[in-house]
């Protein structure tokens, strides 16, 4: 049975998945991507791939768009679709229900071009799709260094600049889409080949092995995209989303080393008060 139509704006690690997921459940599905090497794989996956760049400033007064690649003082028109998706991608804009899943990048300048590509993209949905709805994900990282238990409803005060940056993104969404939304804060992605384990295995007097881990398996965040996109009604502008227990850090890290055979981490104690991300409206899916 046909569901609807789906534009996923970022089919990487998460993005792509969710497109599988999606079109095997009965969703017709847009993906895009910014690597013409990853297109293959969008339509392996059955969705319809696009390739598209957003600007890195997209405002709404009339200003100039400027796109990555172009030399200062070169931009496009706010309202320009960049060269190489021009046309392209009217099916994608189009589609009834969006999921940005663009990642946040950790390059120095990602405080200002991270919200712009947000905005960017928020932008052209609303052009292009009269009504629609916007799933973004976002990170619990919004909540910075706060101590103990928070939740959707803690104020964010955090002033440093990877707050600011989702803390913008998130602003962008709420501010400018004119249309039902909701924001995932996802807590630390794992799944498949990716799990932090790996990383820390073996490491040495790693700091904070009392403090509580927020983290997220991939599958647990398609099966809330998936039961959102199918309610037919929103009322959670934001949800957290992170897996429901919290085990201290050391135990979590030593536990899967162990259980894959690799060598243990070491940690130091401390960080015990550290806060734990849970949701007033408990499990989505």
């Amino acid at each position: 049975m046909r569901k609807g139509s789906v534009a996923i704006v970022g089919c990487g690690w998460l993005g792509l998945p969710l497109a599988e997921h999606l079109v095997g459940v009965g969703y017709t599905v847009h993906g895009s991507t910014t690597s013409p090497e990853k297109l293959a794989a969008i339509r392996a996956a059955g969705a319809a791939p696009h390739l598209v760049r957003l600007p890195l400033a997209a405002p709404l007064d009339g200003g100039a768009a400027t796109e990555p690649g172009i030399a200062g003082g070169q931009s496009l028109g706010a309202h320009a679709a960049p060269p190489e998706s021009a046309g392209a991608d009217a099916a994608l804009w189009a589609c009834e229900q969006l999921v940005l899943t663009v990642p946040p990048g950790r390059a120095p300048d990602a405080v200002r071009t991270y919200p712009a590509a947000v905005l960017s993209a928020v932008l052209r949905y609303r052009r292009a799709q009269p009504a629609g709805r916007i799933v973004f994900t976002s990170s619990t990282g919004v909540y910075g260094g706060a101590r103990g238990g928070v939740d959707e409803t803690t104020p964010i005060t955090d002033a440093s600049d990877k707050v600011r940056k989702l803390a913008l993104a998130e602003s962008q969404v709420a501010a400018q889409s004119q249309r039902p939304y909701t924001i995932l804060r996802l807590g630390g992605l794992y799944g498949g080949e990716r799990h932090p384990g790996r990383s820390l295995a073996g490491r040495q007097d790693l700091p904070n092995g009392d403090a509580p881990v927020n983290l997220v398996g991939r599958e647990r965040v398609i099966a809330t995209i998936a039961a959102l996109l199918d309610e037919p009604f929103w009322r959670k502008p934001i949800i957290n989303v992170v897996d429901p227990d919290h085990p201290p850090k050391a135990d979590f890290y030593r536990d899967y080393a162990r259980a894959h055979g690799l060598p243990e981490p070491t940690f130091r104690p401390g960080g015990a008060d550290g806060k734990v991300v849970g949701s007033i409206y408990g499990a989505v899916a």
